[in-house]
C-alpha cells in the first residue's frame, strides 16, 4: 500500500476509536443508572455499576490517548500509542461483556 493510504487508514482508525470509546462511556452511565434501579426494585447488590465505572474510565483513557494519537497524525509524527490505545479499547470492551454476564447471572 502506498504510504499516504496507510496514513490515512490509520487516521480514519483512530478517529472511530475515539468516537465509539466516547460513546461506550455513555453507555456505561446508562447501564449504571439501570443497575441502580434493578438494584433498589430488588434490595439486592452487585458488583456491576463498580465495574462500569472502572469501564468507563477505562474508555475514559482511551479517548484521551486517542486524542494525542490523533494530534500526532494530523502533524504527521508517528506515535507508539496506536497498539496501546487498541489494547486498552479491547479491555474496556472485554469488560464491558463481564459486567453484562455479571448483570444477567445476578438479577436471574
Amino acid at each position: 500500500m502506498e504510504p499516504n493510504r496507510d496514513s490515512e487508514r490509520a487516521f480514519t482508525h483512530s478517529l472511530t476509536v475515539f468516537s465509539v470509546s466516547s460513546g461506550m462511556i455513555g453507555v456505561c452511565l446508562t447501564a449504571i443508572g439501570l443497575v441502580q434501579l434493578v438494584v433498589k426494585g430488588r434490595s439486592a447488590t452487585t458488583i456491576c455499576d463498580d465495574l462500569l465505572v472502572l469501564d468507563a474510565a477505562v474508555f475514559g483513557v482511551v479517548c484521551m490517548l486517542c486524542y494525542r494519537v490523533l494530534h500526532h497524525q494530523i502533524h504527521n509524527a508517528t506515535s507508539s500509542l496506536d497498539n496501546w490505545v487498541d489494547r486498552i479499547f479491547l479491555f474496556g470492551l472485554a469488560l464491558m461483556v463481564l459486567v453484562c454476564g455479571i448483570f444477567a447471572w445476578s438479577i436471574l
